[in-house]
């Protein structure tokens, strides 16, 4: 099983908050500067507080993640992963937008299938998610108290951004959707890995 994140993986959370600034005129941050896995402190950063609530304010809004653009490459590659092995979406909702799980499930609906939507994950803790690999853009995913001791199955693949560039400690990168060739060998080593695993726990 492969677990996908949406937000930075598959839809361009970031690049929709600069399009969506810009329009309630402030001066967007070019994409190097993203440097905080959360970009409301990047702009808090670069353009002070007065525009760091703003994007606070605008991802917080109904509507915002079905509005999300994919990310270069993402759709392609994600069904041509999904044609060879066992995926999955795994992804964190944002606890101060209602509405948030419902749209991720109608933009995966919307750019995939139903049931892509319907089996996808949307969980605070991914720990507890049961996968060979999860792909995701968020360095340290750190679990929430009801998990802590929880070591997850899963081994990690950095979606590359510049607020990972600097991270260590990880075995694997991707570094766009592009590059997943490079990888696709090791991936299919993991999986032999983990199904090995499971057979063993059977």
């Amino acid at each position: 099983m492969l677990l996908i994140d949406m937000d930075g993986v598959l839809a361009d959370f970031n690049g929709q908050v600069n399009l969506e600034m810009a329009r309630n005129g402030f001066v967007p941050i070019i994409y190097d500067e993203m440097t905080d896995f959360h970009i409301e402190e990047s702009f808090r950063r670069i353009r002070g507080d007065e525009a760091a609530l703003r994007t606070r304010q605008l991802v917080v809004q109904s509507g915002w993640f079905r509005s999300l653009y994919p990310i270069t490459g993402a759709i392609k590659w994600l069904n041509y992963l999904r044609s060879r092995y066992d995926v999955q979406i795994c992804s964190a909702p944002l606890s101060h937008n209602p509405t948030c799980e419902a749209e991720k499930r109608e933009w995966l609906e919307h750019y995939f299938d139903k049931e892509l939507a319907l089996n996808a994950i949307i969980t605070k803790d991914k720990h507890t998610v049961d996968g060979a690999f999860l792909i995701d853009d968020k360095a340290s995913i750190i679990p929430f108290l009801e998990a802590k001791d929880i070591i997850p199955i899963w081994d990690h693949i950095v979606f590359s951004h510049p607020w990972n560039r600097n991270s260590l400690g990880h075995r694997m990168r991707l570094n766009s959707w592009r590059d997943l060739p490079q990888i696709e060998a090791e991936i299919v080593k993991g999986i032999s890995r983990y199904k090995a695993r499971q057979q063993v726990w059977l």
